[in-house]
């Protein structure tokens, strides 16, 4: 406890300056980021006329120093207080006091500068800096922290004019080894506070912007709204009902939006999947166009299989639980099938199988058709694989009546099978289960057996 009230003495000693003298959009963000980080902070200059030089130029900024040698009077004998003086106008806080004061102390330091690539304003200076092996060379003067009365030294010696160099007065210090070894230290690595000078708004001269960034506005790196894009019609095939389907290679994107169900995204960060048995998971994968679509290739196609345990279609020609249905070769679907599982159904089986990891392969993958005069149920059985998926792909209550699945072991049934949903579940050993009567309608799914 008196570790913590310790740390915590010193994170209540920590007082934030900058200069402002203008309340800016950019500023009003640096203040939005302090306190929501809960920075306590002081600003310097405000309503002021800027006498700084013009921020067109890497020169100038003088006027900070003076008001910063200004402000530091009142806090030169606060021998505990740590002050961090940064820029505000492109400037964010990404984290709170007590990360910040950690770094600081790991410096082992009275001063602290960030450090930066670029030295200005004078280059020929760049032969008295120290050598570095790692991280960043040259002093920045937009942000540095250090205790006050020590940050009152170094600034005391500050005679220059509003509109002389902030950024060479201060590399003038550290450049004095007796003063750089005694108080001041670069901090190489950037773990203190750096602004987004090259990042977001400064350096980033967009025609029509640059009157707005000299008058403070806060750009974005793009203000760009999305209209669309090109599809790549190089590859489109021509050949079946709904061509879009096979378009999963050629304009991803747009076959995601047209055929991945907008929850899908929540169910793979788990905020959407259902257990209705054990070990059987349920969330939404298909959109209803991608489900229709696929019924209507189906019919379209029309040589469903008859049922029997004969079937020259698999390996062996001999079905031991035979359904009606379609597979996906059958109508050249098969590369596109097993891309959607591996984009889609993959990520999601490693989140909620964990420690199993599944490229997806199949040997059977089907549309299953059932009807109350041609095949309404299916008979007990396991699946021939590690997991199997199984997507319903119409609408109980309104295309059909009945059907469902039911797993015996856990006497556990799911009979209203949601459109657009998958179950996913176990295959061999563990989850024997059946195909529940369709009583009227028709009712279609689409099933396979993954890594077998």
């Amino acid at each position: 406890m008196m570790c913590l009230l310790c740390f915590l003495l010193h994170a209540e000693n920590l007082l934030v300056l900058t200069v402002a003298t203008k309340q800016t959009e950019g500023f009003r963000r640096f203040r939005r980021s302090a306190q929501f980080f809960n920075y306590k902070i002081q600003v310097l200059g405000l309503d002021e006329d800027w006498k700084g030089g013009d921020d067109k130029k890497p020169a100038g900024g003088g006027q900070k120093v003076r008001l910063l040698k200004s402000a530091l009077k009142q806090h030169a004998d606060k021998e505990d207080l740590i002050i961090l003086f940064t820029e505000s106008y492109d400037v964010l806080f990404a984290s709170g006091p007590t990360e910040l004061l950690k770094k600081f102390k790991q410096a082992k330091s009275k001063v602290v500068f960030s450090a930066e690539n670029y030295i200005y304003p004078d280059r020929k200076l760049e032969a008295k800096y120290p050598t570095v092996r790692d991280g960043k060379r040259f002093l920045g003067s937009g942000g540095f922290i250090g205790y006050a009365p020590n940050l009152k030294k170094l600034v005391e010696e500050w005679k220059g004019k509003d509109d002389d160099s902030d950024q060479l007065f201060y590399t003038k210090i550290f450049l004095d080894p007796e003063k750089r070894v005694c108080v001041v230290k670069l901090f190489l690595w950037c773990m203190l506070p750096q602004n987004y000078c090259s990042d977001i708004i400064a350096g980033k001269r967009l025609v029509g912007c640059q009157l707005s960034v000299f008058l403070g506005v806060f750009m974005y790196l793009t203000n760009r709204h999305q209209f669309g894009h090109i599809l790549s019609l190089e590859n489109y095939q021509t050949s079946h009902l709904h061509n879009d389907l096979w378009q999963i290679f050629s304009n991803p994107e747009d076959w995601r939006e047209k055929y991945i169900h907008e929850n899908y995204t929540a169910a793979l960060k788990g905020k959407l999947v259902e257990m209705p048995c054990p070990d059987v998971y349920w969330f939404p994968i298909f959109t209803d166009t991608a489900c229709d679509e696929l019924v209507e290739e189906m019919e379209h196609y029309g040589k469903w299989s008859t049922g029997d345990n004969t079937d020259s279609r698999i390996q062996g020609g001999y079905e031991n639980v035979p359904t009606i249905d379609i597979h996906m070769n059958q109508i050249g679907f098969e590369r596109e099938w097993y891309k959607f599982l591996l984009d889609y159904i993959a990520p999601i089986t490693e989140k909620l199988y964990p420690g199993y990891y599944t490229k997806t392969q199949f040997e059977l993958a089907f549309v299953v058709r059932y009807k109350p005069d041609e095949q309404p149920s299916l008979m007990p059985h396991h699946d021939a694989s590690t997991f199997t998926i199984n997507i319903a792909l119409n609408r109980v209550g309104i295309d059909y009546e009945g059907g469902g699945c039911r797993f015996l072991r856990y006497n556990c049934s799911i009979r209203a099978p949601r459109k657009g949903w998958t179950l996913m579940h176990p295959g061999r050993l563990t989850h024997y289960h059946e195909g529940l009567p369709t009583t009227k309608g028709t009712r279609y799914i689409a099933v396979s057996f993954i890594d077998p």
